[in-house]
C-alpha cells in the first residue's frame, strides 16, 4: 500500500459531497515532483473549468472573491501564506463570512461568503499557522525519474477518466452505506465530519478504515507540531555543527538524539516535537534554506540512510537571533500515483 494512498482516497471522494467540511489537500514537495499537474488532474475530475489553476491572490478581496465563487479552488505554486490569507482560508474551510465596505467613500459593510473545497500546491513548510494547520490534509510527492510530455499524460489521462468517474461514484455510492458506523470515533482530530466519510469510503473499498483514522490524525499532528519550529531548529543546528568542528555524520535518529542532549548541555531550549523521520523530511526538504545558512545537507539512501551535515565555511559563523526561512519545501517518501485497480 502507498504512502499516504488512504488519506487521498477520502480526500478525493469527500470533494464530491458538499455539505462536509473538507480539509484543504497540500501537495507539496520540491521541483519537479508533478504538483501542478496533480492539482489539475483532480480539479478536472471534481470540477472542471477553463481556468483550472490560480496562483493565491495578493489583495484581500481577490482572495476572498475566489473563495466565494468556487466549488473546488487550487492555488498553485504558493509561497508562505501570511497571517490574513491563512485567516480566510480557515473560514472558508468550515465556512463563514468576512466583511469589506462597499465603496471607499462609505462606511457601509457587505458580507461575504465564504465556503469551498481547496487544493494548495508549493514547495516547503507552505502552513504556518497552526489553526489552518489542523484544517489540512497533506500529501508529500517525491520527484519524477520517468517524465512524460503533456500530450502523452492527458491523454492516458483522459483515456481512463470515464472509468476513473464510475468507479468513483460506485465506491461513493456504497460508502454512504456504512456512514453510521462511524458516526462516533474516539478522539477525532479536527474535521470529524471528513473523518467520518473518509473512514466510510475506505471500508467501500475493502482498505481499512481504522488505519485511516490514524494515518490522517498522525499526518494532521505532525503539521500542527512542525508550524513555526524551522527557526529554533536551525539556529540550534548552527551552534550544534559549531560544537563539532562544523560536521556530523549518522542516522536521523542519531541526529535527534544528539541535537536533544546538546541543548540540554548547552542550556538550550529544545521542545521540538519531531521524530525522526519528520526532522530527516524536513532537513531535506529545506536544503536551499540551510545552504543559505552555510550548513551543507546531504543523505545518503543506502541501507544506514545516513546524513551528513557540515559547514561550508570553517569559520565561526555568527548565531542570529532568529532566522527567517523563506520558501523551504518538504520531500514526499512516496509519490501516489491514481491507479484505476484501486478504485
Amino acid at each position: 500500500m502507498r504512502v499516504y494512498l488512504l488519506r487521498f482516497i477520502a480526500q478525493l471522494l469527500c470533494f464530491y459531497i458538499p455539505d462536509i467540511n473538507t480539509p484543504i489537500l497540500l501537495l507539496s514537495g520540491s521541483h519537479s515532483t508533478s504538483k501542478t499537474t496533480t492539482a489539475r488532474k483532480i480539479k478536472s475530475l471534481v470540477d472542471p473549468a477553463v481556468v483550472d489553476v490560480i496562483s493565491v491572490p495578493s489583495k484581500e478581496d481577490d482572495f476572498a472573491a475566489a473563495l466565494s465563487n468556487n466549488y473546488l479552488v487550487v492555488f498553485d505554486n504558493s509561497d508562505k501564506i501570511n497571517r490574513k490569507a491563512s485567516d480566510l482560508l480557515a473560514i472558508a474551510c468550515t465556512g463563514g463570512y468576512t466583511s469589506k465596505r462597499m465603496l471607499y467613500s462609505d462606511n457601509n459593510l457587505v458580507s461575504i461568503s465564504l465556503k469551498a473545497k481547496m487544493i494548495i500546491t508549493g514547495i516547503g513548510d507552505i502552513v504556518s499557522k497552526p489553526d489552518l494547520a489542523e484544517r489540512c490534509n497533506p500529501i508529500y510527492l517525491v520527484t519524477i525519474s520517468d517524465r512524460k510530455t503533456e500530450a502523452m499524460i492527458w491523454q492516458e489521462f483522459n483515456n481512463i477518466k470515464p472509468k476513473l468517474l464510475g468507479s468513483i461514484f460506485n465506491t461513493i455510492k456504497t460508502g454512504l452505506l456504512y456512514l453510521n458506523e462511524f458516526s462516533h470515533i474516539e478522539n477525532a482530530p479536527r474535521m470529524a465530519d471528513f473523518v467520518q466519510y473518509g473512514a466510510a469510503f475506505n471500508k467501500a473499498m475493502g482498505l481499512d478504515p481504522q488505519a485511516f483514522i490514524t494515518e490522517y490524525s498522525n499526518g494532521n499532528a505532525e503539521i500542527v507540531q512542525g508550524c513555526d519550529s524551522s527557526d529554533t531548529l536551525f539556529a540550534l543546528l548552527l551552534r550544534f555543527l559549531g560544537n563539532r568542528n562544523g560536521s556530523w555524520r549518522g542516522t536521523a535518529r542519531n541526529l535527534l538524539y544528539d541535537l536533544e542532549q546538546y541543548a540540554k548541555s548547552a542550556g538550550i531550549a529544545f521542545d521540538l516535537p519531531l521524530s525522526e523521520s519528520s526532522l530527516s523530511r524536513k532537513l531535506n526538504s529545506e536544503r536551499n534554506a540551510l545552504n543559505s545558512l552555510g550548513i551543507l545537507f546531504e543523505k545518503h539512501k543506502g541501507s544506514k540512510r545516513e546524513i551528513i551535515l557540515s559547514m561550508a565555511d570553517s569559520r565561526p559563523t555568527p548565531i542570529p537571533k532568529r532566522i527567517k526561512v523563506e520558501g523551504s519545501d518538504l520531500p514526499f517518501d512516496e509519490q501516489f500515483e491514481l491507479d484505476t485497480k484501486e478504485f
